[in-house]
């Protein structure tokens, strides 16, 4: 039982630190910031002071959740264009 904690908690902070999810209905995101050790503090100054933390108690170890307004989708870049030298005139 004592090699599954360290297990657990290995994979519950790789899957926290690697991922951000996009909720794009609401434009939220989520971004993991590991123990809950000064959660809020830590979700403001990476994520600014409109973002909004909490401690999730689900897990063995308690994780630091960071909700924040997600930057919108960038521009779809516009296709180069291509000269045909006057051909279709």
């Amino acid at each position: 039982m004592e090699g599954i904690t360290p297990l657990v908690l290995l994979v519950s902070l790789l899957i926290m630190f690697a991922s951000v999810v996009n909720q794009t209905r609401a434009n939220n995101c989520t971004d993991g910031l590991g123990t809950c050790e000064n959660c809020d503090q830590r979700c403001k100054a990476k994520h600014g002071p409109s973002s909004e933390s909490t401690c999730d108690h689900s897990l063995v170890v308690p994780l630091c959740l960071c909700y924040y307004q997600c930057a919108g989708p960038s521009p779809t870049p516009t296709p180069p264009k291509i000269c045909n030298g006057g051909a279709d005139i």
